[in-house]
């Protein structure tokens, strides 16, 4: 004998529902960092992962759900390298308008990348310039607190695995102002990582 099924009236248990609600959150910023710009739009295309960063910023929420996300932190450059043959880079590294970096008066440009010529090694090169020589009353400083809990600092070069053999710092507007090239031979640092060596008597610990 044939019976219609009924619904169920077991109820969802809140552990249930927080797992549905975190993998929805998961598929909407997976959707909003693979968007495709409308040509003509903007040419902006890392646009999707601007945005889902910016978000995280408002929404604590977004902020787990990328934290507890594998693959929203591999999109992002948040997930450790682990490829030795992936070469590609942070985009953020390569487009304009840059990351904004910002910490006592001082604007440090998005870090340049480029291979050393010797296996998965890379040079950085950095450059620090106080705003008040060129740009008065921009911003207010930014704080130390707030440097050091930016998510940028948490990202990464390159997807793949990576060596920074050398980073070239310079400060000032001019070359002549003050240069220098530091051999550090990190492995895999992050951008933060990165940023305090190039700058320890600015940014550094």
């Amino acid at each position: 004998m044939n019976q219609t099924q009924q619904p169920s009236n077991t109820p969802i248990s809140a552990g249930a529902q927080v797992a549905a609600v975190v993998e929805l959150l998961e598929h909407i910023l997976l959707d909003v960092v693979e968007i495709e710009i409308p040509p003509g739009y903007r040419n902006d295309p890392e646009l999707g992962v601007r945005t889902v960063l910016l978000a995280q910023q408002v929404s604590r929420d977004f902020q787990n759900t990328i934290i507890g996300s594998p693959k929203l932190q591999r999109k992002l450059f948040f997930a450790i390298p682990s490829n030795d043959f992936d070469r590609a880079l942070n985009p953020f590294l390569t487009f304009h308008p840059p990351l904004s970096m910002r910490l006592n008066r001082y604007n440090i440009s998005t870090p340049s990348v480029w291979p050393s010529g010797d296996g998965n090694e890379v040079v950085v090169s950095l450059h620090a310039v106080h705003p008040s020589a060129k740009y008065p009353r921009k911003k207010k400083p930014g704080s130390a607190a707030a440097w050091r809990a930016a998510s940028w600092r948490g990202m990464y070069l390159c997807s793949g695995t990576y060596s920074v053999k050398t980073i070239q710092a310079r400060e000032g507007l001019f070359p002549e102002e003050s240069s220098r090239s530091v051999v550090v031979g990190m492995e895999n640092p992050t951008l933060g990582q990165v940023l305090d060596v190039a700058f320890p008597r600015k940014f550094g610990k």
